[in-house]
């Protein structure tokens, strides 16, 4: 007797106590399943050890017209994932093959799923997955380098605007099962909260969302699935507002500042997110902006300077721009002249006070 004789024997007695985590609703009366022209029959050296990727069963039903629908499972695992689809009867039970696996799935109201869960595995299918005999079998590939998800219209670092999100996904497209997403391919929260899955629009490789944020602070977290079959995934903070500031730019004397300057509005919760501008004509327009504390930097060409804090509800401000005087004709850098050199605007009490150096107990 081998030890691989024992191992099996070991493990088949352990079948007897031993259930596989499935998905779907849970079912009252789990039915035994019944044997059907779409089961293909597996190695009955099925061993539990090894299963290999952390396999996950899901299925969902898609509605076709009389009294067929389109059963669709995916078994996805750490990095290799199988997936199959299968013409059935309304109300179906049965078992499924899905690469090595067999994937016994009951479906109820047409389009429910009652039960799925992982009930045999075959080695050997896996090692010679492209057996002419073994149908119903679709290894997904891994997903091509470059494949990235995009946030349309915004980022983390800068404000977007309240109403809608959007995202493109660059190397591949959107995996889609028509007419509806499914929760287990596309999930969205905001705040925590589920954004329900009919809100959500996938076309090719853009990917849109129903949704209105709340003023202020965000945080969004979306799982999707690309046509390979894998999952990816976006998590963000963003900081949405509905507010529009229009700066105006001025010389001292009041008359319109109109060198060309760069101005940089950002967030005193989170300096990193910034949105700027640029402008020659002494005017800008900020948009999307909360109701927060805001920091408004300009600075010119030239090096002239100016800088405001502000409530994110006003409507607008005014900066005033200062640029570096001419260097005066007195050297007077340490005051060993007294004031002389430094311009004091009138009506200010400046002056010079010895200082006297005093240690005490000396």
């Amino acid at each position: 007797m081998n030890d691989r004789f024992i191992r099996l024997s070991a493990i088949l007695f352990a079948l007897t106590v031993l259930t596989f985590t499935g998905c779907g609703e849970s079912s009252n009366d789990n039915p035994q399943p019944q044997p059907t022209t779409n089961t293909v029959a597996f190695n009955t050296n099925f061993n539990p050890l090894d299963l290999v990727n952390n396999p996950v069963p899901s299925a969902h039903v898609d509605r076709l017209t009389g009294n067929t629908n389109q059963l669709h499972i995916t078994v996805k695992g750490d990095n290799r994932s199988y997936y199959e689809y299968f013409i059935i009867q309304n109300n179906a039970k049965a078992e499924y093959r899905v690469g090595p696996y067999t994937v016994f799935v009951g479906t109820y109201g047409d389009v429910k799923i009652s039960d799925c869960v992982i009930v045999g595995y075959d080695p050997l299918r896996e090692e010679h997955g492209e057996d002419p005999n073994l149908e119903f079998y679709q290894d997904i590939p891994p997903p091509p380098e470059g494949i990235k998800l995009t946030l349309i219209d915004g980022s983390s670092n800068t404000f977007v605007g309240r109403n809608g999100l959007g995202w493109r996904l660059d190397g591949a497209e959107f995996y889609t099962t028509l007419p509806t997403l499914i929760p287990e391919d596309y999930m969205l929260t905001v705040n925590g909260v589920p954004v329900p899955i009919s809100d959500l629009t996938v076309e090719g490789s853009l990917l849109t969302a129903n949704v209105t944020l709340v003023d202020g602070r965000n945080d969004v977290s979306l799982k999707a699935a690309d046509e390979f079959g894998w999952s990816i995934f976006y998590d963000a903070t963003l900081w949405a507002g509905s507010n529009t500031i229009t700066v105006f730019l001025v010389n001292p004397d009041g008359t319109p500042f109109t060198r060309e300057t760069n101005i940089a509005a950002s967030l005193s919760d989170d300096q990193s997110v910034t949105i700027e501008t640029t402008t020659a004509n002494g005017s800008a327009t900020l948009t999307n902006i909360p109701d927060r504390t805001i920091l408004i930097q300009a600075r010119s060409v030239d090096n002239d300077l100016g800088a405001d804090g502000i409530i994110g509800s006003r409507s607008s401000v005014t900066i005033e721009m200062h640029g570096f005087g001419e260097p005066g004709p007195i050297k007077n850098l340490d005051f060993s002249q007294g004031t002389a050199g430094w311009t004091i605007p009138p009506g200010t009490p400046v002056e010079i006070i010895p200082h006297v150096e005093e240690i005490p107990g000396f």
